[in-house]
């Protein structure tokens, strides 16, 4: 399922900010928004603008995200955490919203319209696109905690699991109809050779390596199933190589019945993890009862050191240990962030 960037949302709650006359905090869905006093009152209608979002350079009225470089950011005001930007609807008098306007994504109705923030892409992680990203897969995004709140009612009888996210570059590998290939986040790409070897993209000297070409075919025949494999790379100049790995390494986090269209349960996502010889991304809990944890409590538990490294990780992400659908948020999965690793590498 898409991000909604730009969405219509409620003021739920509006608190003082010590030692500021002039700001006070918002709850939006749940986030922490500083906004200027006085200009909503809890129950009103807001355009909230999600973390990475980049604005539109031509409406006038958001002029002022020029000096952000026209990024919402994770930014810290009087002490004050502030993860989005929330803005009156009045703002955009030509938005037309129906009689129940809460969630509607806005995105494309904002100037030239919102889109998401993308780090520089080193060159070594560029390639020849063979096409865009493939239709019959999707893509490695789960929704953040503070956004997608109500999977944790949806699924309240589920047991999760949670792996650490790691910072690095999409991957996904796929076999599918007796075709073989090699995804960025947004990109099918192409090897650089004829033969497949040599290639100048991270993603294909990665799969090359792991010679995924044969090996992932062999297992999806004996699966009897046409399978992807999702996963992270990270290593040197991606991302600033964080973890101070010598070479580029995948980490495996999910694997995609295309025919199905769902991902496979944990014990299988595991096996196959092995079977490939691919590492599997940290675990860091199993079979977790989520009933009665707030919002809050998963932004906590996202902080911590990595576990391949001794630098703040980036986060958590959290997934159902038997796949679930869920009808809002494509599948029954979120990714909460650690606030420290944002106010640091947010820039």
């Amino acid at each position: 399922m898409e991000r909604k960037l730009a969405s219509i949302q409620r003021i739920e709650s509006l608190k003082p900010i010590a030692k500021a006359d002039a700001i006070e905090c918002a709850r939006v869905l749940g986030w922490d928004v500083v906004v200027k006093k006085g200009e909503f009152q809890p129950g009103d209608l807001c355009v909230y603008f999600e973390i990475d979002s980049m604005i539109p350079q031509d409406v006038p009225e958001l002029a002022f995200m020029a000096n952000a470089r026209w990024r919402v950011k994770t930014i810290k005001l009087r002490g004050q955490l502030s993860q989005g930007l929330a803005l009156p609807v009045s703002t955009f008098p030509w938005l037309r919203l129906t009689d129940n306007p809460i969630d509607t994504d806005v995105s494309s109705m904002i100037g030239s319209g919102v889109t998401k923030w993308e780090p520089d892409i080193h060159p070594s992680l560029s390639g020849e696109a063979r096409g865009s990203f493939p239709g019959f897969l999707r893509k490695t995004d789960e929704p953040r905690i503070q956004s997608c709140a109500g999977l944790l009612r949806r699924h309240a009888d589920a047991l999760w699991y949670a792996t650490e996210k790691l910072d690095g570059t999409s991957f996904t590998a796929y076999w599918y109809r007796e075709d073989f290939g090699v995804c960025s986040r947004n990109l099918n790409l192409k090897p650089e050779s004829v033969n497949g070897n040599d290639t100048r993209n991270v993603h294909w000297r990665v799969a090359n390596r792991l010679d995924l070409a044969e090996t992932l075919p062999k297992l999806c025949v004996a699966y009897g199933r046409d399978l992807a494999i999702q996963g992270e790379v990270v290593g040197p100049r991606i991302q600033g190589n964080k973890y101070g790995l010598e070479e580029p390494t995948l980490f495996l986090f999910g694997v995609y019945d295309i025919e199905r269209a769902e991902f496979l349960d944990l014990p299988d996502l595991v096996n196959m993890s092995a079977s490939l010889g691919v590492k599997h991304v940290p675990m860091i809990a199993n079979h977790i009862d989520l009933g009665g944890s707030t919002v809050n409590d998963l932004v906590r538990s996202a902080e911590g050191k990595s576990r391949l490294a001794d630098t703040q990780r980036e986060g958590l992400v959290y997934r159902t240990t038997q796949y679930r659908a869920d009808d809002r948020a494509g599948h029954a999965s979120f990714k909460a962030i650690n606030n420290k690793f944002l106010l640091k590498h947010g820039e």
